[in-house]
């Protein structure tokens, strides 16, 4: 089943090539998801602006926001053989024509490596002239030569490319196809060579070929998923330039929605062609914010953030990864930081609240002891008053006793008085 998916998706891209469409077919390469903001960097778009009102993303099947897209400057290198035999001397003058026109619209960050091949191998331009001076050599060539080493010059431009460190290479060979003194150990090795070629190898014939020639030619270099095409003094210039790179594109988008953690949440992109583009993403849990759905000032602001951070990332060489276990490692380090200095705190009260304790039950004892000294001293004062008022009444009672003692006395004695 997996042998018969990888044919068909490999007999498209031939298709492609020879139905005269490019090649290069946008894809998300890479993606940095920091919420609320999510980027994606997209491979293969061939225009050179994307209007963001008509992308629409997705996320784990929810939509997301598009807030910008922007152009990533990437540095590419273009790597050419000319075949300078003279069996390719039909329209010599436009394939000149062509590579001066790549030369011309070079970027700053762009290259092109140029050679010549007929007998033997002769570098003409290595990136290192003057623009003067390049152009100056381009139009030197001259197609003088009487054999061809083909297959040596394929797998020397094979070899070129795996070398070189632009981001995207694009290795280009004009010739018929035909080899006459290649050793036969480049003869045995050249479908080897093309099948593990790091990047695909297009070439390009005058379209007065023979058919056989020519199909051969194309059969050959379709082994690094590349091709030979026919060009025509009028196309040949179009027909190269279409080789150039496609651009580099940072899509920025924004959530608004709740995501659950999840290891293939997939994220897709519609760049308003209606064609979708995929990329299975990992992707941490998250609740959405108020905050989420901000003016458009905001929105602008949090975009180029995420469009600076994510311009970070390249191709294939420099991996982005997602910051989420930094984030809960900072946030775990706070929380534990926290916890210590509240306990700490907790600790260090706990002497002060024993003393405190202490105190106020000193402060209550000495407060019992002058309340019961007082209550004491009352009682006393109480027994005094009422000790001295029972003497006092003890004493009133007695003289009473006394004074009746005394008239019964004094009755008694004048009764006997009266007697006699």
């Amino acid at each position: 089943m997996k042998k018969t998916f990888f044919s068909v998706v490999i007999g498209l891209v031939m298709i492609l090539a020879f139905m005269n469409i490019s090649v290069f077919a946008a894809e998300i390469s890479e993606v940095t998801v920091d919420y609320p903001n999510v980027a994606a960097l997209v491979n293969g778009v061939k225009d050179d602006k994307l209007d963001s009102t008509k992308i629409k993303a997705t996320l784990d099947g929810k939509e997301l926001k598009v807030s910008s897209s922007e152009i990533k400057s990437s540095s590419t290198e273009w790597i050419i053989l000319i075949d300078t035999s003279k069996s390719t001397k039909t329209y010599f003058e436009a394939e000149k024509e062509a590579v001066l026109s790549v030369y011309k619209s070079l970027g700053e960050n762009d290259k092109l490596s140029l050679y010549t091949f007929d007998t033997k191998i002769v570098t003409v331009l290595n990136g290192s002239e003057s623009k003067e001076d390049a152009e100056k050599k381009i139009k030197a060539i001259a197609c003088t030569g009487q054999d061809t080493v083909f297959y040596e010059a394929t797998e020397k431009l094979v070899a070129l490319s795996a070398e070189s460190k632009s981001e995207n290479v694009i290795s280009v060979i004009f010739s018929d196809g035909v080899d006459t003194i290649s050793s036969d150990a480049a003869k045995k090795s050249i479908n080897d060579s093309l099948a593990g070629a790091k990047y695909p190898v297009y070439g390009f014939y005058a379209d007065s070929l023979k058919a056989d020639t020519s199909k051969k030619f194309n059969e050959l270099l379709a082994k690094s998923k590349g091709g030979a095409k026919a060009f025509s003094e009028k196309n040949a210039t179009s027909l190269l330039s279409e080789k150039a790179a496609p651009k580099r594109f940072i899509i920025s988008t924004v959530a608004s929605s709740d995501f659950d953690a999840k290891e293939n949440a997939e994220l897709t992109i519609d760049l308003g062609d209606g064609k979708i583009i995929s990329k299975s993403v990992s992707i941490p849990a998250w609740t959405a914010v108020e905050e989420a759905s901000a003016d458009a000032s905001t929105v602008n602001t949090t975009a180029a953030q995420t469009a600076e951070s994510t311009a970070k990332i390249s191709s294939s060489e420099e991996k982005t990864s997602i910051p989420v276990i930094p984030v809960i490692a900072v946030a775990l380090i706070l929380v534990i930081a926290i916890i210590l200095i509240l306990s700490k705190k907790k600790k260090s009260d706990k002497p002060e609240e024993e003393k405190v304790e202490k105190l106020s039950e000193k402060n209550s004892a000495k407060s019992d002891k002058k309340s019961e000294k007082a209550e004491n001293k009352a009682d006393e004062k109480a027994d005094k008053v009422e000790n001295k008022a029972d003497e006092k009444a003890k004493k009133a009672e007695e003289k009473a006793l006394k004074e009746k003692k005394k008239k019964d006395e004094a009755q008694f004695q004048f009764y006997f008085v009266d007697k006699k």
